[in-house]
């Protein structure tokens, strides 16, 4: 194999892997939303119904996993409690977007194009490529620059949510903690 081929085959792999680790650490970042969206237990165990939710979450797709996404912050009605089954105080909280429609459906669209790239990447292009042809390599190459510059904007995107929910759990959490209740309306 000639040297040119090697170096342009090199370079691309690099790519190729650069792009897998962001969309599996963006598949990370949808998990802990997810598990962090939709959280409902008893004070004393708070934290065991999120640390059960999450042992089944990782286990879904990206696509499922952005679907889930999508309904916690924007379709499912907040969590209820059946008041006469509870013995004990117990903690409900949902994280939801209040956006108007054009901007829900901008994150649908985002959500799912994130899937669609993926997808495309790790099904469609990768089994059938040509890593013996220059072209083809930079081509490609070409596509994976543009594809991480986009998987950017969605890092930014989740880590903005993350924050905020962070945030409001920070709260939450000393609420519980001190049964001062006004700090969260502050």
């Amino acid at each position: 194999m000639s040297s040119e081929i090697e170096r342009r085959k090199n370079a691309t792999l690099q790519r190729i892997g650069r792009n897998v680790v962001i969309f599996s650490r963006l598949e990370y970042q949808l998990i802990t939303l997810v598990k962090n969206t939709r959280v409902s237990g008893p004070r004393s165990t708070f934290s065991e119904p999120n640390a059960t939710k999450a042992k089944k979450i990782p286990n879904r797709s990206l696509g499922r996993l952005a679907e889930e996404l999508w309904r916690n912050l924007f379709t499912e009605p907040p969590l209820a409690v059946d008041s006469e089954s509870v013995n004990e105080t117990w903690v409900t909280h949902s994280l939801r977007l209040e956006l108007e429609k054009p901007d829900q459906k901008r994150w649908k669209r985002s959500l799912d194009s994130l899937v669609t790239s993926r997808n495309n990447l790790i099904h469609k292009k990768l089994p059938k490529f040509d890593f013996n042809s220059v072209d083809a390599c930079e081509a490609l190459d070409r596509e994976l620059d543009k594809q991480y510059e986009e998987l950017g904007e969605h890092i930014e995107e989740f880590n903005n949510l993350a924050r905020g929910f962070q945030e409001m759990q920070r709260e939450l959490a000393e609420a519980l903690q001190t049964g001062n209740f006004n700090i969260i309306n502050e």
